[in-house]
Formats: structure tokens, sequence, C-alpha cells
């Protein structure tokens, strides 16, 4: 019995991880460019539930800070989308059809960079999004 909750366990860590916040992503492809100076990445998610999120590798000498400059449509549904600042707190835009999310943001930083998007009416699909990381300067 200990041996099967165990396994519970460790399957239940093993989705939470994939899916975010609570949220799932489908569909999803990303090209990205990473350099001393910046990270620049292009992609595309099919549709997301909920609210997972995204990651992207800093530049070789980011700080424990970098700028995020961030920009997503979304073709159905709407999407909020931001980072987590030094500070703890949530900076970012509110991404509907035919009015992207357009923003620039301190964003705490170690190797990697998290983007929280978050579906309002629970689901939102044709996601596209550019952003670009940069050392604070």
């Amino acid at each position: 019995m200990k041996r099967a909750g165990f396994i519970f366990l460790i399957l239940l860590l093993a989705g939470l991880a994939c899916n975010g916040t609570g949220g799932t992503t489908v569909g999803s492809s990303q090209r990205c460019e990473t350099t001393v100076a910046s990270t620049i990445c292009d992609g595309s998610v099919k549709s997301i539930k909920g609210a997972p999120y995204l990651e992207f590798e800093t530049p070789g000498t980011a700080p424990m800070s970098v700028v995020v400059t961030m920009q997503l449509a979304v073709e159905e549904g709407s999407v909020r989308v931001y980072v987590k600042t030094p500070a703890g707190e949530e900076a970012g835009a509110l991404a509907s059809p035919g009015n992207p999310a357009v923003f620039t943001a301190l964003a705490d930083s170690s190797d990697i960079v998290v983007v929280y998007l978050e579906a309002q009416d629970e689901k939102a699909s044709g996601i596209q999004y550019h952003i670009e990381i940069r050392p604070k300067p």
C-alpha cells in the first residue's frame, strides 16, 4: 500500500510540473537565439487551458534581474501574460483577439525567466509570441 501511495505522489508531482501553475499547453513550438547580450525567442502555442507557464534561458551574462520585453497575440479567448518582478509583484498585460499584449518589465532571473500565461475564459487558442530578454542596464 505504501508503494502505491508513493507512486501516486510521484505521478501527481510530475503532472503538476508539466502543467505549470494549474494549466496545460497544446501544440507549442519555439525558436530562440541566446547570446551573451540577449535571448530572443519567437513561438506559438495552439491552445492553453488554465494557467500554464513558459520558461526561457537568460543571456550568458545576465544578473539576478533582467529586462523582459514581450509581445503576445491570441486568436480566440483572452490571455493575461506576466512575469514576476524582483519585488514579487506581477508585471504584464492582457491580450485579446485584435489587441495584443505588449509590455516591458524587470523580471526575476537566475538561469531561467518564467513567463506566466493565464487564460481568462479557462481556454485560449492561436497564441503567438515574441520575447526579448536582456541584462538589466
